[in-house]
Order: C-alpha cells, then sequence, then structure tokens
C-alpha cells in the first residue's frame, strides 16, 4: 500500500511543473516601438511571481531612441507593467549626468554599481526585491569590465564601482530565497570557454554570498560551482523556475507568448507618432550622393565641418570623421536622415583658441587622426599645410566637436583657452540643412 502511494505521488510530481518565478527579458523594445511598430504585442498583463525586465534605455542603433531619449521605453515600462529598466555601458555613453540626475528619481531604473565621476553621488536604485508567498527574490543590476570583473573604471561621466563590493552589501541585508544577477559588458565576455570561466570564477571568489543564476553577455551557458550562468541574448526569452518531484528545481527557457494586447498605451502611443511626425519633415535637398568615405576622404565630414563654420563664427573648424556613421543619399533629406548621421545625438561644440604658432601643429595632427578641417574659404588636405601663411602670436579661434579634445588631450597642451558650448553638433547640421541645398565641397586649387 505505501508503495502504491508513492508510486502515485512520483508520478503526479513528475507530470507538474510548478513555476516558483519567472524572470522574462524583452531587450531592444526600441526596434519594436520605432522599426517594427508592434510593440504592444508585448504589453501583456504579467503574472504575481514574474519579473519583467527590459535593456537598453537608450539605443543607439535606432535614431528614434536617440532622439526621444529613452522616454519611450520610460513610458512603456510604465503602461505595459515592465518592473526593470538595466541600464548598460552603452546607456553611460548616452546618457549625460544631468540627465542620469533626473532618471534616478524613476523606480523603474536600476543600475547597481554607478556612480558620478564627481562628488554628489547619483540615487539610482540598487536592487528589486520580490516577495512571493513569503519567499524574496533580488535582483540586481551590475556593469562589469568585460576582461576584469573586479575593476572599477569609468564610462562617459560615471565611475563604475567593484560589482563584486556592491553586491556583498545587498546580498546580506536580508534573507535572500534567491538572487539573481544581471552583469552587463561593454562587449562580449570571451568566447573562448577557458577564458570565460576564469572570468566568471574570479568574479564570484569576490562574493560572500553566491547568487543562484547570473545572466551575462554570453554565447554559452553553463554551470559554475553551482552558480547557473546564462546567456540573456538579443531575442525576448522567459526563464521560468520550476519544481519537479516537490523538491527538484530547473530553469525552463522559452520565448513569451506574443499577441495583440488589449492594455492602452497612450503616453507610448503619442511618443512614437510626435516622433514619426518630426522625423518624416522634409529639410532640404542632396544634389549628389554624400558619403562618409570615399577615396581616402569624408566627403559627409568636410560637409559638416563647414556647416559648423557656417553655424558659429571662427577663424576654422575641424571635424572628427570618425563620429560619422552614416552619409546623405541624392533626393529629398528629411530630418531622420540628419539625426542618423551620428551615433551620438547629445555630440556638443567647443571653442578653442590657439597661437598661430602652434596651429600648424594642430592641423597636422587633426587630419592626420582623419579630421575634416575648413579654412580661408576651403577644406585643407595634408599636402595643403605647407603653404598655409599664419600669422605668429595671433589667436586663432577654431570650432571643433567636444569628442575632439576628449579623444585627443595632447591637444590641450597645444591651446591657449577652449569652452564647451551649449550648442549640439547635431544643431549645427540642422541648421546648415534648413537654410542650404546639400552637396560635396569642391576641391579648391
Amino acid at each position: 500500500m505505501k508503495k502504491s502511494i508513492l508510486l502515485f505521488f512520483l508520478l503526479v510530481s513528475c507530470n507538474s511543473k510548478k513555476s516558483e518565478l519567472k524572470i522574462s527579458f524583452y531587450p531592444h523594445l526600441q526596434k519594436n516601438i520605432w522599426i517594427e511598430k508592434n510593440y504592444k504585442d508585448y504589453c501583456d498583463k504579467k503574472e504575481k511571481n514574474e519579473i519583467k525586465i527590459t535593456f537598453p534605455l537608450i539605443s543607439a542603433e535606432v535614431v528614434e531612441s536617440l532622439y526621444s531619449r529613452g522616454k519611450e521605453i520610460l513610458a512603456l515600462s510604465s503602461e505595459c507593467d515592465l518592473d526593470i529598466i538595466s541600464l548598460t555601458p552603452a546607456d553611460l555613453e548616452n546618457i549625460s549626468l544631468k540627465e542620469m540626475t533626473e532618471l534616478a528619481h524613476n523606480d523603474k531604473i536600476l543600475a547597481t554599481n554607478i556612480y558620478s565621476k564627481k562628488e554628489k553621488n547619483i540615487e539610482i536604485k540598487k536592487h528589486y526585491e520580490l516577495d512571493f508567498q513569503g519567499q524574496k527574490t533580488l535582483i540586481l543590476s551590475v556593469i562589469a569590465n568585460d576582461t576584469d570583473p573586479s575593476k572599477p573604471f569609468y564610462i562617459s561621466d560615471f565611475r563604475i564601482e567593484k560589482p563584486q563590493y556592491e553586491i556583498n552589501k545587498l546580498a546580506l541585508k536580508k534573507n535572500y530565497k534567491r538572487i539573481a544577477i544581471i552583469l552587463h559588458t561593454a562587449n562580449p565576455i570571451s568566447y573562448e570557454k577557458n577564458k570565460t570561466k576564469k572570468y566568471f570564477s574570479d568574479f564570484l571568489s569576490a562574493l560572500t554570498k553566491k547568487p543562484e543564476i547570473i545572466f551575462a553577455n554570453i554565447d554559452k551557458n553553463f554551470v559554475l560551482n553551482g552558480v547557473k550562468i546564462i546567456g540573456y541574448g538579443y531575442s525576448k526569452k522567459v526563464f521560468s523556475f520550476e519544481k519537479k518531484f516537490a523538491f527538484f528545481e530547473k530553469i525552463r527557457q522559452f520565448e513569451p507568448t506574443v499577441k495583440k494586447s488589449e492594455i492602452p498605451t497612450p503616453k507610448t502611443d503619442e511618443i512614437a507618432t510626435k516622433t514619426v511626425s518630426f522625423f518624416s519633415k522634409k529639410l532640404t535637398v542632396s544634389l549628389n550622393d554624400i558619403e562618409p568615405k570615399k577615396d581616402g576622404k569624408s566627403p559627409m565630414g568636410e560637409l559638416v565641418s563647414y556647416a559648423m563654420f557656417s553655424f558659429l563664427k571662427s577663424d576654422l573648424s575641424i571635424f572628427d570623421n570618425n563620429l560619422l556613421i552614416n552619409g546623405i543619399k541624392k533626393g529629398d533629406v528629411k530630418v531622420q536622415d540628419i539625426y542618423s548621421l551620428f551615433p551620438n545625438e547629445k555630440e556638443r561644440l567647443v571653442y578653442i583658441k590657439t597661437r598661430g604658432e602652434n596651429l600648424i601643429y594642430l592641423l597636422t595632427r587633426a587630419i592626420e587622426n582623419d579630421s575634416s578641417v575648413y579654412f580661408k574659404g576651403k577644406v585643407i588636405y595634408k599636402k595643403d599645410l605647407n603653404g598655409l601663411i599664419l600669422q605668429p602670436g595671433k589667436t586663432y579661434r577654431i570650432i571643433a566637436a567636444e569628442s575632439s579634445i576628449r579623444n585627443d588631450t595632447d591637444i590641450l597642451n597645444h591651446i591657449t583657452e577652449f569652452s564647451i558650448l551649449n550648442v549640439k553638433l547635431i544643431d549645427a547640421v540642422m541648421w546648415y540643412s534648413r537654410t542650404h541645398k546639400l552637396d560635396i565641397i569642391k576641391e579648391k586649387t
């Protein structure tokens, strides 16, 4: 009789799968909003034991996202019951310190180990907690160096603290049933099996309390010292923590159900409608295809440099061609075409002042570093430098992009003054496009 009862219990348990927790990833919703326009398909009502996560906040791959500054993701997360917006290294490249200070008040934003470079810390939410049926789950979102997981470092205006330090502080505060860590790196963690295991071995060795699972940018899942390490990938995924035989737990992975939702999304709809309307406006026409690179030159970079020179009064302009990701096609030019030129919509302009005796050095360095220079009514190439007539002692004013200074700090040793303007690069190009037809700048002899 006892054997029959036991056999019945095992059969029933074997066929029943009880999900204790679901962690659902909805990455890159920007593509669903702006490109595929099917974001309502993922706006389903979440279950009580479910945690819904998205990232990034701003996608440099989608120009509308750069323009809207993540507002569409914030709106969608509030309307579609998303719990966490997990900040990534790419987000920190695209978000200014001022923007981050404002975002810190939004309880959807999660960033466990991010601080300001400056003395005042940003009060961003550091952890997310789910209490379901008396069992607590802790979710942490950390950024780590992709070769050394214990190394503090900087991204743009932000200091990235050693992730294990923050994890240890939070993990010991309460008696959590499980701890899950989202680990973001700027690049995928090594594709070589031994290096990947060494990376996570170093990461785990500094933790006082080990997590049950780590979601990371890896290509193959594995288990290390009892910790499940899973690649979150770029597609929508649900990870269901299930019990079998009433004691054995496994993690089942599957794609979320896609269906048209009846949940209203007025805020997201309004942002999408206004942005599409703005981006579809015609600014001007381009008389030719203007390419970012052609025959060792940058026709698009040269035009941008001239636009900067025309926009702000200066003696010359320098534009770093490496900031370009696209060119302009012949025909009608819309707002979207201009915003698609650069990967960073918040790039600012700077004024640089230098004396004539230092200018040749600066121009030589700029051209060798693939910059377009507009001076004395024409584009200046390396072959033109020896023929330039400059006045020693005269102060020359140069307009440039902020990255020109940030990426080549040696320039600071050869200038007398520089100031960051409250004007963006995109403003200069937009103004020029509204007031001129676009064309390749012809070389003058």
